[in-house]
């Protein structure tokens, strides 16, 4: 392993908190904290919280794909952008957005098409939690994670916040695909 590659737990950080950009407007409260309770409790997920939590991301990834597609319209303003962190449309990608009128049938397409797009890193993310694929390019055995709950006066942040603070790292380390999500780099 090279000692520039990050280790199991930053990868997962950064790959598990960009699962929950939607629910920033709405389970994410401030102040909130997963687990959060009185009592000392099981770290490990009940069967209830395993279905429940994989329900809330099928609800999450739907959400998505809809708003997309009211945005991709015009009929929703795009503002900023969660990802890339602080992103935000040119004033003439905005413009274009506004420009689309499509049949029932494409905007029921597009849905499907961002949906997918977004279920796919989500299903890989559950993949390396559960230890049955690894991250590309992991030189050592990888193994399956339990995640836990939160404990009492562990530091601040979460898996959520290392998402957004490693996205510059990933910006340097991937390829040049001729196209740029921060700014007007030529390319589609």
């Amino acid at each position: 392993m090279t000692q520039e590659r990050p280790g199991r737990r930053r990868v997962l950080a950064a790959a598990l908190g960009g699962l929950f950009a939607a629910c920033r407007a709405k389970a994410c409260l401030p102040g909130s904290q997963p687990g959060a309770g009185k009592g000392k409790r099981d770290p490990r997920l009940t069967d209830e919280e395993r279905k429940t939590l994989l329900l809330e991301l099928h609800k999450l990834i739907e959400t998505a794909a809809e708003q997309a597609v009211r945005r991709i319209a015009g009929r929703e303003p795009v503002g900023a952008l969660s990802y890339p962190v602080g992103g935000r449309l040119t004033p003439g990608e905005a413009d274009a957005l506004g420009r689309w009128n499509a049949p029932p049938e494409a905007v029921r397409a597009v849905r499907k098409v961002v949906a997918d797009a977004v279920a796919w890193p989500v299903y890989d993310l559950l993949c390396m939690i559960d230890g049955a694929r690894e991250p590309e390019g992991w030189e050592v055995p990888w193994q399956a994670f339990e995640v836990r709950a939160a404990e009492e006066g562990s530091p601040p942040g979460g898996l959520h916040t290392a998402f957004r603070e490693t996205y510059e790292e990933w910006r340097r380390r991937r390829p040049d695909p001729g196209w740029s999500l921060e700014g007007q780099k030529a390319g589609r």
